[in-house]
């Protein structure tokens, strides 16, 4: 979701307010306390607002931000243990060229890149966000 902006007092376009619209530009962006959700737009009048501040904290605990920014980590901690060992890892994959194939690219610490061709069927066998290799997938260089 994108943020809302709004004609000031001095006639230019300020940021907007999350929590009441207001465009008067004293407005910041207080991020999610984990790194996981987008920071929203809080006016100086609604943030110190013990109520609203409140809200905030417990919506980062309610929502689940503390673990799903630690399972991020840990995925993005092993793609780089199979980056460093030299494994190519899965980075992009799209349709075709023939129904029911689709052409999925792997690539190396060093940018170097494979591209191969498999079944649509065993490339959505392992989920999207698992870091996958060409060994994951039966394959070998």
């Amino acid at each position: 979701m994108g943020y809302s902006y709004g004609r000031g007092p001095t006639g230019r376009y300020v940021l907007c307010c999350d929590k009441c619209g207001n465009a008067t530009g004293n407005v910041r962006k207080r991020p999610c306390r984990y790194g996981w959700c987008q920071a929203i737009a809080i006016c100086a009048a609604c943030w110190h607002d013990p109520a609203v501040r409140a809200q905030w904290r417990d919506y980062h605990e309610t929502a689940g931000c503390e673990a799903s920014a630690r399972e991020a980590s840990e995925r993005e901690a092993r793609t780089d243990a199979l980056l460093d060992s030299g494994a190519f890892v899965r980075c992009s994959a799209i349709s075709g060229p023939v129904e029911g194939m689709c052409r999925v690219t792997f690539r190396n610490r060093a940018g170097a890149t494979i591209e191969t061709i498999m079944p649509t069927e065993t490339y959505r066998a392992v989920p999207l966000l698992e870091p996958a290799t060409m060994e994951t997938y039966g394959m070998t260089r």
